[in-house]
């Protein structure tokens, strides 16, 4: 077979994928103004695995009211959610595809409207793009946020999800706190390197705890911001290992944030072919688990090369 690292089977904790090829999130804004999943995302989400698609993220879900990024993204802060989400699933598994639930809190990259209340954020800081202001959390209010990843993952699992997907990339509440360009705390969640990191590590802890260890949770981080006063690519080189202990199963390797320079995030088409592979293989040569590429793989020759050298695991 041409393809035949591509179209090669893989397995992540329990979870088997029948090629390579992953849909990472992609927002559409298709949710129900009541924050439901609606009839028109899973029919599309159901289209998108026809395709032939391994692995389908669903686009954001908050897990809690505050993190919403948008007034109608879809919710996992109740368990009245349930019945709504397990449609995305069901809709996926007859088309013969697997899914995972991408949880999701904006932080500061969201309007007052909305959260439904002011934004808020590791520090007092306005996003550089919404410019809208925010809220320093309290210690009190951030353990409430990691116990709120734990409770959205369980109802994951309960909808029938097959994998749930921390969104800790992008400029978002997870990246907030590992950058010193969002995180300017003076206790134990700003400073060092270490407490940068501690809020991810525990939302990790959190939904490792309320799924059981033979679930699948997968990261998806930006390896490097690519901002001025921003983490790099050596500090999630060191926090990758980091990851892993805490419980992830598999690390997706995006890049910047909204603010990033030329919008590498959502990388245009006269951005290089594959020009973010480089930053996977650098995790994916200090971890033990799947590692998943992204960026601008527009062509299955592309993807079979970089599956080929090592590069990832999954593009």
């Amino acid at each position: 077979m041409k393809y035949s690292h591509l179209f090669s089977p893989i397995t992540i904790n329990g979870m088997e994928l029948k090629n390579r090829s992953v849909m990472p999130a992609i927002g559409t804004a298709y949710g129900n103004m009541d924050n439901t999943v609606s009839e028109r995302l899973t029919t599309y989400l159901g289209l998108r695995a026809r395709g032939g698609t391994g692995l389908i993220t669903t686009e954001v879900c908050a897990v809690l009211p505050r993190g919403k990024g948008f007034p109608n993204e879809i919710g996992a802060w109740s368990d009245d959610f349930i019945p709504s989400l397990a449609r995305i699933p069901e809709a996926i598994h007859k088309e013969g595809g697997k899914t995972a639930l991408q949880l999701h809190h904006a932080g500061r990259e969201t309007t007052a409207h909305a959260a439904g209340a002011m934004p808020e954020a590791p520090s007092a800081i306005p996003s550089v793009i919404m410019g809208q202001p925010c809220e320093e959390m309290s210690v009190t209010r951030i353990r409430e946020v990691v116990e709120g990843y734990g409770q959205a993952a369980i109802r994951a699992k309960k909808a029938g999800f097959d994998a749930v997907e921390i969104h800790g990339a992008h400029g978002y509440l997870i990246t907030q706190f590992m950058s010193p360009f969002s995180n300017q705390r003076k206790d134990a969640y700003g400073g060092s390197d270490e407490n940068r990191a501690r809020f991810v590590l525990e939302v990790i802890e959190s939904v490792r705890g309320a799924v059981g260890k033979d679930f699948p949770v997968l990261i998806r981080v930006s390896t490097d911001e690519l901002i001025r006063g921003g983490y790099t690519l050596d500090f999630m080189k060191w926090l990758a290992p980091r990851l892993v202990s805490a419980g992830v199963d598999a690390i997706h390797a995006s890049v910047g944030v909204y603010s990033t320079p030329g919008n590498l995030t959502i990388a245009s088409m006269d951005t290089d072919p594959g020009f973010n592979l480089f930053r996977a293989r650098a995790i994916k040569e200090l971890v033990k688990v799947p590692v998943i590429a992204v960026g601008r793989i527009s062509h299955p020759d592309l993807a079979e090369q970089a599956l080929a050298r090592g590069d990832a695991d999954l593009i």
